[in-house]
This record gives C-alpha cells, sequence and structure tokens, in this order.
C-alpha cells in the first residue's frame, strides 16, 4: 500500500483548477552559497556570494543542478528564514 503524498496531493489540485504547476514558480532566496562543481547553479551561488548578493534559486535548478558539491569540511552552516527582510539585512551588514 502506497501512501499519498500531501505535497503532490495540492500540486494536483492546483493543476485540475488551471494553476500551472511548473518549475520556475516555485522560488527560493539564498545567500552565502559557496557550493563546489562547474554546473550552473553552483556557478550563479558562487557568483553572487562574491558580489555579497543574494540569489532567488527556482525548482528548475534545484532538480538539474549540474555539478553541485557543498564542501565537507568546514561543514556548511545553513540558515532558514521565512521573511526576505532578514535575508536583506544580513546581506547589509556584510554578513553573507
Amino acid at each position: 500500500m502506497s501512501r499519498r503524498s500531501p505535497r503532490r496531493d495540492r500540486r494536483a489540485l492546483w493543476t485540475r483548477t488551471g494553476v500551472a504547476d511548473d518549475d520556475l514558480s516555485a522560488t527560493v532566496l539564498v545567500s552565502g552559497l559557496r557550493p563546489a562543481g562547474d554546473g550552473l547553479l553552483a556557478r550563479v551561488a558562487r557568483v553572487c556570494t562574491e558580489a555579497g548578493q543574494a540569489i532567488s534559486l527556482t525548482l528548475a535548478h534545484a532538480r538539474n543542478p549540474g555539478e553541485f558539491t557543498m564542501p565537507a569540511a568546514p561543514v556548511p552552516v545553513v540558515h532558514v528564514v521565512e521573511d526576505p527582510s532578514i535575508l536583506a539585512r544580513r546581506i547589509s551588514l556584510g554578513a553573507n
């Protein structure tokens, strides 16, 4: 017996009502991401971090990141916030 995912059910409901379920609508705002690799996501993330800028990543980026690895040491610290103004403030203080 397989369980249906609530997320999958919600996406199916949106699709049935005519709302597009695409890889560009879902985004996440990230700052300070310094992955290794030559894939598009790794390169763009590094360039934005070096410039002191945040990057808005899409679901398409996450599904097809290309070559992308996080360094094993030091262990990367990832902070997640819901309010983009918190990230903007952090960046303005130089804390990428």
